[in-house]
């Protein structure tokens, strides 16, 4: 009929397919989705930032800040290199209640990112910043009162604690009931997986900054 479409004018994806408004339910639902996006980084690195509406406001505050940042292992620098190869310094913001992952190849410097992020490794050059504050020649503990904890991927606990006084440094008690089979061991005899279960509760609640260097390194699926 003279003005109506003709079937092969309309998408496949719309044919004999109503269209409704979502309905209440629905739309504050999509409003309650978490958003992802994507950063690329020099040298082949992606950073996917995570956005979940409870936690992430705009205008977002800052709160990591990475500025001109270069670490060198030796003579190579593992921090800090463009695309060209030229030592620029390595730039990056972190907001407020975003939670970042980055990806890279093998040997990019991630984990010497982490240590240097942490106070575990000198840097040499460049500005650390957490919610405003310069981290710039602090020792690990003073980090960790400004809020920025980190867990590397080895885990750096003596073996010869056991759990609860291990777990006990890091201000959690997770032992009880959660895990009964940590009760009454040292963390020398853990497995990798169990030590890493552990390790990750003993973080706790959320702090400022909590930084993981791999994570999910030694755990299984039911891990």
């Amino acid at each position: 009929l003279a003005g109506q479409p003709h079937l092969l004018d309309v998408p496949p994806e719309r044919r004999g397919v109503r269209q409704l408004r979502p309905s209440r339910a629905e739309e504050r639902a999509q409003r309650r989705r978490a958003v992802a996006v994507d950063q690329r980084l020099p040298r082949g690195a992606l950073l996917t930032r995570i956005r979940r509406p409870e936690r992430f406001r705009e205008p977002a505050r800052p709160a990591l800040e990475i500025r001109g940042l270069v670490v060198r292992r030796g003579s190579r620098t593992a921090v800090g290199v463009d695309d060209r190869g030229d030592t620029s310094g390595f730039n990056l913001v972190l907001h407020e209640g975003e939670i970042a992952i980055l990806q890279a190849p093998n040997g990019w410097g991630k984990s010497t990112l982490f240590a240097a992020l942490a106070g575990l490794i000198p840097v040499d050059s460049g500005e650390i910043v957490l919610c405003g504050k310069s981290l710039s020649g602090l020792p690990i503990w003073e980090r960790v009162r400004q809020g920025l904890r980190a867990l590397p991927s080895i885990d750096g606990f003596f073996t010869s604690l056991d759990t609860k006084e291990a777990l006990r440094l890091g201000n959690a008690h997770p032992a009880d009931g959660h895990f009964p089979w940590a009760q009454n061991r040292s963390w020398g005899s853990l497995s990798g997986g169990e030590s890493r279960r552990l390790a990750l509760a003993a973080m706790g609640r959320p702090a400022r900054m909590d930084l993981y260097d791999e994570p999910l390194s030694a755990l299984d699926g039911r891990g």
